[in-house]
């Protein structure tokens, strides 16, 4: 069964929320879990495959927006 070797990207935008709600999931060290599902059903030039769907988890760190003006 041939099988595709090669890169691709998936995008998809996120709404994270405020500094305030971002702060409060975060764990002590500011990193927080955005989790989701991949489904996909791959096909080639005779057939189409059952689809599949599998469990994605991002961790990301929070860092909050510094708000201190420069020096003149």
């Amino acid at each position: 069964m041939p099988v595709f070797e090669g890169d691709f990207r998936l995008v998809r935008e996120i709404t994270l929320g405020t500094d305030k709600d971002l702060a409060s999931a975060a764990d002590k060290d500011g990193h927080f879990k955005v989790n989701g599902t991949l489904r996909y059903q791959a096909c080639d030039d005779e057939k189409c495959f059952l689809p599949e769907t599998i469990p994605l988890t991002w961790t990301l760190h929070f860092e909050p927006l510094d708000r201190a003006r420069a020096a003149k």
